[in-house]
């Protein structure tokens, strides 16, 4: 329960940071109700994410809803960062109270004592599958509904024609979708909207927005971990607006069932949170072409033990090749290309007899980046291994006079790849660093 957790109370400090709830939308009634209802049943799950028990905070402040969530002194900076959603999560609220007429018909007795259930005229709109969902499956489908439209509205998608959305907006005038039934806010049951899939329980576990356009500086809103118990794929791929401030958030460790992560070509940057380490389940991540930095963790080899797919290339990861990549034997993909790892000296390479290129090979290896850990797994299942090749392996030419610039851009040549020199004997495909050399 929300109400065990001992604390410090600090909703005062922040506010006067982001705007209260009344300054950006009127809260009816109504809706607060659905609000209570939507907190009642985060409460009354078992064994929920952690981070519910912020997001609850966050909701009774953003909706005006008198509550006795508290907040932990430590939970400030992710607090205040979350408020940066209250737009989208009051407007996800009053679609979900107003106008989702499926969440309507199976939500309970609204604060007049009135049945919603009496609103048959609109059964026509509702897939059949969402009328006959039990008590349990209701209580996972309406969190899930309001989760899912705060998403949408967080990342620029609105119910007008103005959304940012490339496909499956909510307004069938804005972008092509395959049917009205798949577009988001649609009232057929949320397992049809595109890109999302469920299982027999009716729950989400699979989303995929990618190339959507998505749009938000501050990620996805912390309603997504309302999806945590069941998610298996999270993709957000190919979404360059979607950036996530100075680092992903640390409730994405919740996730503790995904089985595939993909975030590549988006906005996001900075270092990986350490509890990403701790989705142990994970059989793929692909974080390729951002702009993610800092050291990786030894913890990727001793805790991401399922993993068969690592694409971490083209980012700006700096330190050593953690050595315990060689732990993971069920790797088949590593690429490691275009970022600044550092570059290990001879000893720690692989000698002749673990290299596949023969005798002769370490000839021209001045420095290495990868462990010999990790060069063995292509002993084992490693097929696709992608390196740098050696710092220094780019000469550049010089077509005609610079003119005094010292700036390459403004000259006229281009870059020579030198024969026979790489940093990694083992990769099945190496790629030159772009470095700055010396002008001939």
């Amino acid at each position: 329960s929300f109400l065990s957790r001992p604390l410090l109370l600090l909703l005062s400090a922040f506010n006067h940071a982001i705007p209260p709830a009344s300054a950006l939308e009127t809260v009816d009634e109504t809706s607060r109700s659905m609000a209570r209802e939507l907190l009642s049943k985060m409460s009354q799950f078992e064994n929920h994410p952690a981070s519910w028990n912020t997001l609850a905070a966050v909701m009774e402040e953003s909706f005006g809803v008198q509550g006795t969530t508290q907040i932990l002194n430590e939970n400030y900076h992710e607090i205040l960062q979350e408020r940066h959603h209250d737009h989208a999560r009051q407007k996800a609220l009053r679609w979900l109270s107003h106008e989702d007429q499926t969440s309507l018909i199976y939500s309970a007795d609204d604060s007049n004592g009135n049945s919603r259930n009496s609103q048959s005229e609109n059964d026509n709109n509702i897939n059949n599958s969402t009328k006959i969902l039990t008590e349990v499956q209701h209580e996972h489908h309406l969190l899930q509904r309001y989760a899912l439209a705060t998403i949408y509205f967080a990342t620029s998608g609105t119910s007008e024609s103005s959304s940012s959305w490339t496909s499956c907006a909510a307004s069938p005038s804005n972008t092509p979708c395959e049917s009205d039934t798949s577009r988001y806010l649609s009232p057929s049951t949320h397992l049809q909207w595109e890109g999302i899939n469920g299982n027999k329980d009716k729950v989400v576990t699979w989303l995929d927005l990618s190339s959507r356009n998505l749009t938000s500086n501050y990620f996805l809103p912390m309603e997504v971990t309302l999806l945590a118990p069941w998610l298996q794929l999270l993709w957000l791929s190919e979404n360059p607006y979607l950036e996530a401030g100075n680092n992903l958030p640390e409730w994405m460790g919740d996730f503790g069932n995904l089985i595939s992560l993909s975030m590549y070509r988006t906005g996001l940057a900075g270092p990986l949170p350490d509890s990403l380490y701790e989705l142990s389940k994970l059989t793929s991540l692909r974080l390729y072409k951002n702009r993610f930095s800092g050291r990786l963790l030894e913890e990727i080899g001793d805790k991401l033990s399922n993993l068969k797919w690592l694409w971490i290339h083209e980012n700006e990861f700096t330190g050593v090749v953690p050595s315990s990549i060689g732990n993971l034997v069920q790797l088949e993909g590593l690429t490691l290309h275009g970022n600044r790892f550092n570059v290990l000296s001879v000893d720690n390479a692989v000698n002749e007899e673990e290299s596949d290129e023969g005798e002769g090979a370490q000839e021209n290896l001045k420095g290495n980046v990868l462990p010999r850990e990790v060069c063995a797994l292509r002993k084992k299942k490693l097929v696709h291994l992608w390196g740098d090749c050696e710092d220094g392996s780019l000469e550049w030419i010089e077509n005609g006079d610079s003119g005094g610039s010292e700036s390459k851009s403004e000259t006229k040549g281009y870059y020579k790849v030198l024969e026979g020199v790489r940093a990694c004997s083992c990769c099945t495909k190496c790629f030159p660093r772009k470095v700055e050399t010396k002008s001939h």
